[in-house]
């Protein structure tokens, strides 16, 4: 783990070729910006959350009991802002221990800009240094550019889930189950990088 975090911080240009972030684990410190970012969202970006994070008690939580081993949260920062937060969840010693699932969440300035993509790509590296195999993805079935995201990736569908998500509303969703193998992912990966990136302007 160790030499993983080594790679990190990292700086990227996205696809406007004018806006930089910076990519890098969380840490203790990023309490107080995390509760702004999550406070950010809007109430329909936070209704396919899978945690209450307008609650500051699940963000002290995560800052107060960060595992790298089973959750590696990466996030993305601009101008010491938080724009992003993706996050890799793996079970160590269980028998799902070659599987992880992918969670990423980008606020609204910063979307379609090839930043899901960069923050996609890093946890997807992390997950193949860390010996894992398979990568699931959950959504609601009808956030739809989550969705499309993870099938651009090559992600299929393997199960839906039959009004298994009920969120603050108390509104049910379906909850739809992608996976796809970690080394056909990346595959798929250098393709979208050539269509988002064409010129190579990406750094780090």
């Amino acid at each position: 783990m160790k030499a993983i975090l080594r790679d990190y911080p990292k700086e990227f240009t996205l696809k406007d070729k004018k806006t930089r972030v910076l990519i890098r684990p969380m840490e203790a410190s990023d309490r107080n910006a995390l509760v702004k970012f999550f406070r950010s969202l809007s109430e329909k970006d936070r209704l396919y959350l899978r945690d209450d994070v307008s609650n500051e008690e699940i963000i002290d939580k995560w800052v107060k009991n960060i595992n790298y081993e089973r959750v590696f949260p990466l996030l993305a920062i601009h101008e010491k802002t938080i724009v992003a937060d993706a996050t890799l969840h793996r079970n160590e010693y269980s028998w799902t221990r070659h599987v992880g699932e992918i969670r990423i969440v980008v606020a609204e300035g910063f979307r379609r800009k090839g930043l899901g993509f960069i923050l996609l790509r890093e946890i997807f590296y992390v997950a193949l240094r860390m010996g894992l195999h398979k990568m699931v993805a959950e959504a609601a079935e009808d956030d739809l550019s989550a969705v499309r995201m993870f099938e651009k990736l090559g992600f299929q569908k393997e199960a839906v889930l039959k009004n298994h998500i009920m969120d603050p509303r108390a509104v049910k969703h379906n909850l739809l189950i992608m996976s796809n193998d970690v080394e056909t992912i990346l595959r798929y990966m250098a393709d979208l990088e050539k269509e988002l990136f064409p010129s190579r302007i990406m750094e780090g």
